[in-house]
């Protein structure tokens, strides 16, 4: 057995050589799952080592972190950071070792530099208000306790060790002095769950912060296996699309496990229809058919919440608030069956952990055939390029006349699309509106019962009053909830998305009808309606739950009567509901309005490449007989090297079996 892996290992690892020596590199972009001579050189490296990473991936929030704190430490110790706030997530290592320690690792001037780059002039205004809103604020406080980047950033790489884990919350947490300088970390923990292994936790796959999510797309690249989390109440976001689409395909198929991650925010009941929509909805997908790396995969639901809960009370151990409030929302037959976490730990155990060894080999065996893939993509594109060139070329005068003034009329068009977009969604939130301020009536009435049955119910007045910031805070919370879920209903969902549906159906008919001849191929996606409205409700209900807790724990500290506290509580009800519809719609409005406007950018971006295409040829001094012969030169130079590939490709593929 030892022989055959042996054998197998130095035929990969002769097929790495051979790739890089063939001159088959760059191919792709690596930012978007391609291979440079770092990027193969470092998965030959971990051919030869025999490093045998596992990533936990996933949107932000997804419950990457908490995650894997159960899986690690199966209790309420949250050594891993899961502040819900994104902009503090770090890429985290863990490996076994023989005692506990980590080891932080600090941005580089180089690294530091973008990042402050970004701040004062980020190509977006999102960038600039992350850098305002939270990178300046922690280094200002940073350097009130005498903590300065000067100390920590340095050209090369500055490290540092910690005796203890538990200290990592100075580092990766919102609160963390250390934390804007930081990097990523490496945690080792006494775990026979990890001999051999290094697990990953990754940076959400939507983080905002490019960095971060470059990360993530990096660590995929070195991946033996994944773990990929989607959110039960979210499944099959466009995101997750994206993310499967282009970076998965270096994972082998065998070593990938799915999971639902928050199932216990699904209604009661539905979590298996939510499991079996994304089962069959995965390899159906058209982008993903074609490699049918989610074939038969099961995705299992899971609560990690519900688990936590099991096995602290099994072992009679208290529960913090933050759980105890948990409890109350997870149907009790989800923390008996602990959350379904030992079925996927099955799954993980016997379809990724045992099997490091072949996981090392099929990794490599994979990233190999997806090189070769890639070249081939990449040459049939420039060949692509060439074609589309010639046949501009080959336009008379009055025809490239002819093809400007139906750019013009495809940006008109686009313009136009743009101001009714704007129209049509203002016309929508009015029409929500009204639905939303409904159901927020009939969840200020359900709050206020909460409310007169909370204080009919306590027995002792003072202790009601010290305690009155928990109890209505929970029914605030719990009322928050509501609202968010059922301010917008899921018809007014569908028929947003329709409008986003038509939107780039104008759009492609448009570039189709106005800007046909192009040198790249257009791709207008469609805006995941039920995303955007899910990420505005996090934000938006978390926000506001906060600023109750503050104002709760402000009367109670004064020393208010429960009366008076009940009379306040009512109030802050109805001005807390009020505002969150509000802040809601709004929010949700801003949210698609920006990511309709990107993708209108995307068509207006290719009718501007085509501009350019169509200027030099129409300005060139050169006949048309000479610009079609350099268009020949450079067509037959790229079926000469397409030939090459083949011959080499081939080569690669019989020393790994593939076809």
């Amino acid at each position: 057995m030892l022989a055959k892996y042996q054998e197998r290992k130095a035929r990969l690892l002769e097929a790495f050589g051979l790739i890089k020596s063939s001159n088959l590199l760059p191919c792709g972009s690596v930012a978007t799952g391609g291979w440079d001579e770092v990027s193969v050189s470092e998965a030959e490296t971990n051919l030869e080592e025999s490093r045998y990473y596992v990533s936990i991936c996933g949107q932000m929030k997804a419950g990457k972190s908490t995650f894997m704190n159960y899986l690690l430490f199966e209790n309420d110790r949250e050594v891993l950071p899961t502040d819900p706030i994104p902009w503090t997530a770090k890429l985290t290592m863990v490996r076994n070792g023989s005692k506990e320690k980590a080891r932080i690792l600090f941005h580089t001037e180089k690294e530091w530099e973008q990042l402050r780059l970004k701040g004062m002039e980020g190509s977006s205004e999102e960038e600039k208000n992350y850098f305002t809103t939270f990178i300046q604020p922690a280094i200002d406080r940073a350097a009130s306790k005498g903590i300065y980047a000067e100390q920590l950033i340095a050209k090369d790489r500055k490290t540092l060790e910690l005796p203890s884990i538990d200290q990592l919350k100075e580092y990766v947490t919102a609160e963390g002095l250390y934390t804007p300088f930081v990097q990523s970390t490496e945690v080792t923990i006494p775990c026979q769950k990890l001999q051999n292994v290094i697990l990953v936790d990754t940076p959400g796959i939507n983080d905002p912060d490019e960095s971060r999510s470059r990360i993530t797309t990096e660590w995929i690249g070195k991946s033996s296996a994944v773990v990929y989390l989607f959110v039960a109440n979210q499944p099959l976001s466009q995101a997750d699309i994206d993310f499967i689409d282009v970076h998965l395909a270096s994972v082998p198929p065998e070593f990938m496990v799915f999971a639902l991650s928050k199932a216990d925010l699904v209604r009661s009941g539905s979590i298996s229809t939510v499991e079996t929509y994304v089962e069959a909805n995965l390899p159906l997908n058209p982008r993903l058919a074609a490699r049918e790396i989610l074939k038969g995969q099961r995705v299992h639901p899971i609560s990690t919440i519900a688990g936590v809960i099991h096995n602290l009370e099994t072992k009679g151990e208290p529960l913090s608030e933050k759980l105890a409030f948990h409890k109350t929302r997870i149907p009790p037959e989800v923390i008996e069956q602990k959350g379904w976490l030992d079925e996927l730990f099955d799954a993980i155990d016997g379809q990724i952990m045992k099997n490091s060894g072949e996981g090392v080999l099929k990794k490599a065996e994979v990233t190999l055939k997806a090189i070769c893939t890639r070249k081939e993509s990449d040459i049939d594109s420039s060949l692509e390029v060439v074609a589309a060139k010639r046949k501009l070329i080959g336009l008379e005068k009055g025809d490239l006349d002819t093809q400007r003034k139906r750019l013009v009329d495809a940006l008109r068009r686009i313009s136009g699309l743009k101001d009714d977009l704007n129209t049509q969604i203002g016309n929508e939130i009015k029409q929500i509106q009204k639905y939303a301020i409904s159901r927020e009536a009939t969840v200020v009435s359900q709050a206020e019962q909460d409310l007169d049955d909370w204080v009919i119910a306590q027995s002792n007045p003072g202790e009601a009053v010290r305690m009155a910031d928990l109890g209505i805070s929970r029914i605030i919370k719990k009322a928050i909830l509501s609202l968010s879920d059922e301010a917008v209903s899921e018809s007014d969902v569908e028929r947003v998305q329709e409008l986003c549906r038509k939107l780039q159906q104008d759009l492609l008919a448009t570039l189709r009808d106005k800007a046909a001849a192009s040198t790249i191929r257009p791709f207008i996606p469609v805006a995941d309606v039920r995303q955007l409205l899910d990420e505005t409700i996090s934000t938006v209900g978390a926000i506001s739950y906060e600023d109750c807790r503050k104002r709760l724990l402000f009367w109670t500290k004064k020393g208010e009567t429960l009366s008076a506290i009940k009379h306040k509580g009512a109030h802050l009800i109805n001005e807390q509901l009020r505002e969150v519809r509000g802040k809601l719609l709004d929010g949700f409005a801003a949210q698609l309005l920006e990511h309709s406007k990107s993708i209108i950018a995307m068509a207006e971006e290719h009718v501007e490449s085509v501009r350019k295409e169509i200027e030099e040829i129409a300005t060139s001094v050169k006949s048309k007989d000479e610009l079609l012969r350099e268009v020949q030169i450079q067509e037959t130079g790229i079926l000469q090297e397409q030939k090459r590939v083949e011959s080499v490709v081939e080569k690669i593929r019989d020393m790994i079996g593939v076809k």
